[in-house]
């Protein structure tokens, strides 16, 4: 698919396209589970609490103030790779958001691929 042959893409921003609006809660709750039921719900209040922050500093607060593990810079990556793989996966599960088909009836002269 070449992108330069379409006037405009949609990204989705979490509930856009997807209903994907508690996904990376419940994906943060998915990584640290292993860990027990209540670190788990830690690592989803403070992923709440620092919406902006990013997963590879979520993910170094989860090993070093919960789990008390020093995380090497391998470790740190290995472990963003599962939870974007934890995320990829809910992804593909995710229900279609009720908007895109308002957003297709009002732009329905637009080739949807």
């Amino acid at each position: 698919m070449k992108l330069d042959q379409y006037k405009t893409l949609i990204f989705d921003c979490d509930g856009v396209i997807l209903n994907s609006n508690k996904l990376k809660t419940k994906g943060f709750y998915d990584f640290a589970y292993f860990a027990g039921e209540e670190n788990a719900k830690k690592l989803v209040d403070y992923h709440i609490r620092y919406g902006g922050v990013s997963r590879y500093e979520k993910i170094k607060f989860f090993y070093t103030n919960l789990l008390k593990i020093k995380l090497s810079k391998k470790k740190l990556i290995s472990e963003a790779d599962r939870y974007s793989k934890i995320i990829q996966d809910k992804l593909l599960k995710c229900k279609v958001a009720p908007f895109l088909k308002r957003l297709k009836k009002i732009n329905n002269k637009s080739n949807w691929v």
